[in-house]
């Protein structure tokens, strides 16, 4: 099994701004992808406990981030 890391992330206001950067990245060559995450993450670091921190309390949903509070689907 292959394990999965978290190497490199962008975060938008706008769903269409991600889509759009996502095909611009996925249209890139191998090097030039190597290239970038290098220019933000030289160590190529396991990203994902920085990005996906679990959410405290009884009742909270980490992969959905929402709590029965906010109104989120459990």
């Amino acid at each position: 099994m292959t394990k999965t890391f978290y190497v490199y992330s962008e975060s938008f206001e706008d769903p269409r701004d991600a889509i759009s950067r996502e095909k611009e990245i996925k249209g890139s060559r191998r090097s030039k992808k190597n290239a970038f995450v290098e220019t933000l993450n030289l160590k190529w670091a396991d990203l994902s406990s920085i990005l996906f921190q679990p959410m405290q309390g009884p009742s909270s949903s980490p992969r959905l981030g929402m709590t029965a509070r906010d109104g989120g689907i459990l």
